[in-house]
């Protein structure tokens, strides 16, 4: 069974218990002062279907879910720290199912703009923090204008002046990401027509 708990930072993280790997809607929410729990109508739950997308923790700003190995972050504002903490929080869980390693797939919106310089040294030391497990690290930068081009040149500046152990790419659409990672994952082409359906379930749900 999956439940949902209000963490501190205000955010919802989901808990697996035993036996089952989806958000139940029997699912249960909290004050932002702990893990007191409260029912809510299962009409609040995203029903994930055939995709085998598994909700892993969502906030004001942000959604993280996952499927197969795959770590999606699907970012819909600049990051903050909270976004951030729950970021490898969830990391560490989808590990754990997933031993052999996690492909991390990040989604921004390109008309957002990048966070301020605090938040992005914040986000390089969170992301140094735990590297363990990763078998990659894609950012789709969605959006056609200037800001969302500049955007996209600025991150794959950055990567190159950073190193890390695990490869490590900038795009501009979901399904040119999920063709980048199965050259990768070595999934063939189901594998990325799934994973494209997976992200567009992500981007979709509240």
């Amino acid at each position: 069974m999956r439940v949902c708990f209000r963490a501190r930072g205000g955010y919802t993280l989901g808990a697996t218990t035993r036996r089952r790997n989806f958000c139940s809607p029997r699912a249960l929410l909290g004050a932002p002062t702990g893990y007191h729990r409260r029912r809510v109508s299962s009409s609040s739950i995203p029903s994930y279907g055939a995709t085998g997308v598994r909700f892993i923790a969502k906030g004001k700003d942000f959604y993280f879910a996952s499927w197969r190995q795959v770590y999606i972050l699907d970012w819909r504002d600049a990051a903050t720290r909270e976004g951030l903490d729950a970021s490898v929080l969830g990391k560490r869980t989808v590990l754990g199912d997933h031993p052999d390693g996690v492909y991390v797939y990040n989604i921004l919106d390109g008309s957002k703009g990048l966070p301020d310089a605090e938040i992005r040294a914040y986000a390089e030391r969170k992301q140094n923090e735990d590297p363990h497990g990763v078998l990659c690290h894609l950012t789709v930068v969605r959006g056609d204008g200037f800001r969302s081009s500049t955007l996209r040149s600025m991150l794959a500046g950055l990567y190159m002046v950073s190193r890390a152990k695990y490869p490590r790419k900038v795009m501009g659409t979901l399904e040119e990401g999920a063709g980048w990672m199965e050259t990768l994952s070595k999934g063939g082409p189901p594998w990325t027509e799934q994973l494209v359906q997976a992200l567009y379930h992500v981007r979709r749900a509240t």
